[in-house]
């Protein structure tokens, strides 16, 4: 009675989760419908009944004290699994001119400069969004403004600008 068992045992991972996984929307332009201003919100994975809430980013800039908030709800049982129901994206359904803005984040400290002087000429046709957006974007190029005369200039035509917008938008 000699036989011989051969036996192949496989483990596999099991990877349950019954809430929502993590999610990617993206939110063209309501404007101009350039796809190069589009904005993502990346929802993180959330447990069911829970109200996820994502930060309204401006390129890689922090919008400082007036947080934006994206919020979508994770619905569904511990039968079905988690379910996304529709997402308040309205915060960060940022306009064209503030898309543009948040852009300037990724150029030189002149360049981005230069940039909000040109935008911000003309402060009466900016919203409040565009007004804080613009404010965050400057405040980046703080460091490098420090000891160039030209700079700083240009920098404090900016906050100037930023001063003589509409006193209304400025308290909104």
């Amino acid at each position: 009675l000699e036989t011989q068992l051969n036996v192949n045992i496989t483990i596999q991972d099991v990877d349950r989760f019954d809430g929502c996984h993590s999610k990617i929307t993206e939110i063209p332009s309501y404007q101009s419908g350039n796809a190069n201003l589009k904005i993502s919100i990346s929802w993180p994975e959330s447990n069911i009944g829970e109200l996820a809430k994502v930060q309204c980013l401006c390129g890689n800039v922090t919008l400082g004290g007036r947080i934006l908030l994206a919020t979508r709800y994770c619905g569904g049982d511990f039968t079905n699994g988690g379910q996304w129901k529709n997402a308040d994206i309205t915060p960060c359904n940022f306009s064209d001119v503030s898309r543009e803005i948040c852009q300037l984040a990724k150029l030189a400290t002149n360049q981005r400069i230069e940039q909000l002087q040109d935008i911000t000429d003309n402060g009466n046709n900016l919203g409040s969004t565009d007004v804080t957006v613009s404010v965050a974007v400057l405040l980046t190029t703080t460091e490098e403004v420090s000891g160039n005369l030209s700079l700083t200039n240009d920098f404090l035509n900016v906050v100037d600008n930023i001063i003589n917008i509409n006193e209304d938008t400025l308290q909104e």
